[in-house]
């Protein structure tokens, strides 16, 4: 049997990147590029593994964006199979999402495993929501959307559900496909979230393709364990991972596992570029020293850049980091702002100032970590608190993770119940949580607010 199918995952529509809302648009052209070119290259089936959406509460054109595309793929009579990712799940105490709003109008078919009393079960698909569904025939899908911190153990429950499985539930399947919306420990710096490679493997007698998404980077393990990364670029640190791409998987199951049996060919949509700065101020003595450094250094990107349009100029992020030289009076970050949207003819321009006043702390440049120096800062304040002195490094990635999810922001409902979560996991001693580096937002790791769940938070989702 030969067929193809589209993964593609962290597509993040309306994502209004800086408040930009020519950025909401960027992401809605990159889906529709990879969207029509599959319906040309006449796939089976599309998998979207989670973050369809950038936010819970989308607008009108969010929506449309979404329903233009997944309309054209009924038309062409291409199922679309998806999991609910973290950015899309429905606010705390509600039901329901616009996800489940497409699925009702026949657009797509909902994926997600049940969990009881520490069991996963796979319900048959009812109203275009279950936890398994046949696209076509002789393959199946099985879907997990987010499940946060309880991700490793849902893992480990569903492979067990797979191997428990009778004989005639899997007759007929040539080729089994699992979607989930995690990504596999230590791909990512700041993820602890993620299930270990190991755990993951136990799922290897069961399934032919795990279609991951949540991590921003894309990776592939061992021609069976894939993650394509985010469509458009979410953050500028993911603008060095050139792979991400939707994945056009094409499969003969009468060839043996491997890459003969599945090639993967990645479809890159077009991408408005970004242009990075890592400036250290250190090596100049005073403010217009630095200044023309920088101007210096944006003249010879664009030089690299050729002729630029609308949808080409570059967004430009310059991080000035290490000990300043100078009086941080005279230091003037909308000089160095202007000149980098006047020369790289810019369509938004970020500066970040990382730097050390001269007077301030002596600190190292060459072995400067940001998030280091803050989690420090917490340890020391919290071991001098009689309340956190028992155990301050936790009580660090609380307050780390807090500040972090409130600079999202982070509906208020949410952040209050993320942190008496991970006070009851301290108090019960199974914290195991470790925040996303502090410097950069949640948006800018590739991988959502390092939240704390309990296991035992796994519940259906509606």
């Amino acid at each position: 049997m030969q067929f193809r199918f589209l993964h593609v995952s962290d597509v993040h529509l309306g994502f209004r990147q800086y408040n930009e809302s020519f950025r909401a648009s960027d992401f809605a052209q990159a889906f529709r590029d990879v969207i029509d070119r599959a319906i040309a290259a006449k796939v089976d089936f599309v998998i979207i593994g989670g973050d369809l959406f950038h936010k819970r509460a989308i607008d009108a054109q969010t929506l449309d964006q979404a329903f233009r595309r997944l309309e054209l793929l009924k038309h062409h009579g291409i199922p679309c199979i998806a999991i609910e990712g973290n950015h899309e799940m429905a606010y705390y105490g509600e039901e329901g999402s616009w996800l489940g709003f497409l699925r009702a109008r026949g657009l797509i078919t909902l994926l997600q495993t049940d969990f009881a009393e520490g069991v996963a079960s796979f319900a048959p698909l009812r109203n275009g929501r279950g936890g398994w569904f046949d696209p076509m025939p002789g393959v199946r899908v099985y879907g997990l959307g987010y499940k946060g911190a309880g991700t490793p153990a849902a893992v480990e429950m569903c492979a067990l559900a797979l191997d428990a499985l009778p004989p005639d539930a899997r007759e007929g399947v040539a080729f089994t496909i699992f979607a989930a919306h995690t990504g596999v420990l230590g791909e990512l710096p700041g993820d602890a979230l993620s299930p270990t490679l190991h755990q993951w493997m136990a799922m290897r007698p069961h399934t032919d393709y795990v279609a991951l998404g949540h991590i921003h980077k894309p990776f592939e393990k061992d021609d069976w364990l894939y993650n394509p990364g985010s469509l458009e670029t979410c953050a500028a640190n993911e603008w060095a991972w050139n792979d991400r791409a939707a994945l056009l998987v094409e499969v003969d199951t009468d060839k043996a596992p491997g890459p003969e049996r599945t090639r993967v060919t990645r479809i890159k949509p077009e991408r408005r570029p970004f242009a990075r700065f890592q400036i250290k101020t250190d090596l100049h003595g005073d403010a217009e020293a630095l200044e023309t450094a920088c101007t210096e250094k944006f003249t010879q990107r664009r030089a690299e850049m050729g002729v630029l349009t609308d949808d080409t100029k570059p967004m430009v992020d310059i991080i000035l980091d290490g000990v300043l030289g100078f009086e941080q009076a005279l230091l003037n970050l909308h000089a160095i702002e202007e000149s980098a949207r006047s020369i790289l003819e810019a369509a938004h321009v970020q500066v970040k100032n990382f730097a050390i006043p001269k007077s301030g702390a002596r600190i190292d440049p060459d072995h400067y970590v940001r998030e280091d120096v803050e989690r420090g800062v917490f340890v020391d304040l919290l071991a001098k608190v009689t309340q956190f002195a028992d155990n301050p490094d936790e009580w660090a990635s609380v307050a780390i993770t807090v500040k972090n999810m409130a600079n999202v922001p982070e509906p208020p409902e949410r952040i209050v119940d993320e942190l008496a979560t991970m006070t009851q996991a301290i108090a019960d001693g199974t914290f195991n949580g470790h925040p996303s580096p502090a410097d950069l937002t949640a948006e800018e790791t590739g991988v959502n607010v390092a939240r704390v769940y309990a296991p035992t938070s796994i519940t259906p989702a509606e």
